[in-house]
């Protein structure tokens, strides 16, 4: 009878696995992503507390579950007389605190509304005449935007979204890279819809961009406050008594399209699931 015995290796053991950085950062990374799963890893020294409050491995760890579908919903924000609201949807210990959540800005938080949510980050309107702002509630960072003045003394007729850059998304660079897509819609016989891009990586807004519609589409219609992110367009329902449309932008051709429809309908993302008027203003961990 042969016996054989495998020869273990210095460095294959459990422990000598976690003395290498990287090796133990793609370990974190599989942590759960409930807002209690960091805190005790960073209990455990002060070599692994550095890694988990390393901006770098925070944005890595929202990107990692954020791309897998995993990342559990915080709570959700409403619009009420006093301002935004966020209510919170956990349990302890992963209950996040009003307070955490609170926009604290210097203007009239009782007119404002919100636009977008999407990538963890929040598009407000009416915090100041003629400005938007983008608010990103996990890390406060905001950055507030004078509207182009086509967009400026807005009737219904108008939406917005909000989308962290790819490269932010990723969770490289700077996790505070964004777009921001304005629409609105013309009604009358000179019947067209416009948009505009701003881009955080230019600090600008780019070129007006448009397309004329037909005048049945728009004469009744009201456009859906909010829209679905497909692929790499944009889109918005417009609503009428006897006819609906969808207004599409595309990301990477910056034109605008308007598909005419014969019947209620729904967008459906396979990615994000399926979006009509509805307002989503929902948080999540991986954001």
């Amino acid at each position: 009878m042969t016996f054989c015995r495998r020869r273990r290796h210095p460095n294959s053991s459990p422990a000598a696995a976690l003395e290498d950085d990287d090796l133990l950062a793609e370990i974190l990374l599989r942590l759960p992503p409930q807002p209690s799963s960091l805190p005790p890893a960073s209990l455990t020294c002060r070599r692994w507390r550095l890694l988990v409050r390393d901006p770098g491995f925070l944005r890595r760890f929202r990107a990692h579950h954020r791309s897998r579908g995993t990342a559990p919903v915080l709570g959700f924000f409403t619009e009420e007389d006093r301002g935004i609201s966020f209510h919170p949807t956990l349990d302890p210990p992963d209950r996040i605190p009003l307070e955490r959540f609170r926009l604290q800005i210097t203007g009239r938080t009782e007119n404002c509304r919100i636009v977008c949510c999407r990538d963890g980050l929040a598009l407000l309107l009416n915090v100041h005449p003629g400005q938007v702002l983008v608010w990103d509630p996990v890390t406060g960072d905001r950055c507030s935007l004078l509207l182009p003045p086509v967009f400026r003394n807005m009737d219904k007729f108008y939406s917005g979204m909000v989308l962290r850059s790819a490269a932010a998304a990723a969770g490289d660079g700077d996790r505070f890279q964004f777009q921001v897509v304005f629409v609105r819609c013309f009604k009358g016989r000179n019947a067209r819809a416009v948009a505009c891009v701003y881009s955080s990586d230019t600090g600008a807004w780019g070129h007006l961009i448009q397309t004329s519609t037909p005048l049945q589409v728009l004469r009744t219609h009201d456009m859906a406050t909010s829209g679905a992110l497909v692929g790499r367009s944009l889109y918005w329902f417009l609503h009428g008594n006897s006819s609906n449309a969808i207004l599409e932008f595309d990301l990477d051709r910056q034109n605008l399209a308007v598909i005419p429809l014969h019947m209620e309908g729904w967008i459906m993302s396979a990615q994000l699931g399926l979006c009509s008027g509805s307002h989503s203003t929902t948080m999540e961990e991986g954001d």
